[in-house]
């Protein structure tokens, strides 16, 4: 039995629609079993439970052969601070694996998850990577770069598209790397069906980068129209995550998150996974047309009552 963490998030559900129709029976984990009753509907075992909750975790756990943990809590605070959910409650999960019996851990990290990042999420990922790797469990450890789902669609193109107008952060002109939930999760069920992938780390990214800019000139082209482009200042976005952190330390993870995509390199270069894999990630251009212009045109219909 496969249990997967996280089946409410773009990559879970995409690795949980990819998995219906292997041999291997199915588990979900979640903390909101109504969002998942489509998937329940097709055969997959939902069970409620949280990573603070090891009574929960055990009872998940119960009979699994591997785990995808696909869970996280950046923008989290209180009781899902990040610091609990991508450390505390990853910990508590791996030791719960381990009680269980598990076989193979698949861990979802973060392209340059490291000990010395500017930021405790990158290093909560890090910590769970060693502690994994110490754990004595088999591993996967896979760390994409940002989802084109929230980083380039959610939070640029989708403005675009339903509002005309869209914010920058600084100006917009830093590349960055953005890979589809799709690739990730096809390194997912390798990792499920490949032995030659235990004990791997295996970073994973799109074929293009692109700055912000770029993503919302993308953008324009579908709709047709110049945007609106308001532009925030990297010295006030620095300053204003100071100001709220101590009322929300997920909000200002994520406003300094914003600040280190257009200031540090977060580029990727996609030659050596392919090679390596024989996966060629989709490009940005390539995921707008099969995903973001469906959508639009759909919902153009529906403005006109047609």
């Amino acid at each position: 039995m496969v249990l997967i963490t996280g089946a409410t998030g773009n990559l879970g559900a995409e690795v949980t629609r990819r998995y219906f129709g292997s041999q291997e029976s199915l588990r979900l984990l979640t903390r909101t079993p109504d969002k998942l009753k489509a998937f329940e509907s097709h055969g997959a075992e939902v069970i409620k439970g949280d990573f603070c909750d090891s009574v929960s975790l055990q009872k998940a756990l119960q009979g699994v052969d591997k785990v995808v943990a696909s869970v996280h809590s950046m923008i989290g605070w209180g009781k899902n601070s990040s610091k609990k959910i991508d450390l505390k409650g990853h910990i508590n999960l791996i030791d719960s694996a381990i009680q269980a019996g598990v076989s193979h851990m698949i861990y979802i990290s973060a392209f340059g998850a490291s000990s010395d990042h500017p930021i405790d999420f990158w290093r909560y990922k890090f910590q769970v990577e060693e502690y994994l790797k110490a754990s004595g469990l088999d591993y996967t450890i896979l760390r994409p770069t940002a989802f084109m789902e929230t980083h380039a669609h959610m939070l640029l193109g989708q403005h675009v598209i339903e509002k005309g107008r869209v914010t920058l952060y600084g100006e917009g002109e830093n590349p960055r790397n953005f890979v589809a939930a799709e690739d990730v999760a096809r390194f997912v069920l390798m990792a499920l069906e490949h032995p030659s992938l235990i004990g791997e780390t295996v970073e994973i990214g799109g074929k293009e980068n692109h700055s912000s800019r770029e993503v919302v000139e993308l953008y324009a082209g579908l709709i047709g129209k110049k945007p609106e482009i308001k532009k925030i200042p990297l010295s006030m976005l620095k300053v204003l995550s100071i100001a709220v952190r101590p009322f929300h330390s997920g909000i200002s993870r994520i406003i300094r998150s914003s600040v280190l995509a257009e200031t540090g390199d977060m580029t990727f270069d996609a030659t050596l996974l392919i090679e390596r894999y024989g996966i060629e990630p989709v490009g940005l251009h390539e995921w707008v047309y099969n995903n973001a212009v469906p959508a639009a045109a759909g919902s153009q219909l529906n403005q006109n009552g047609k």
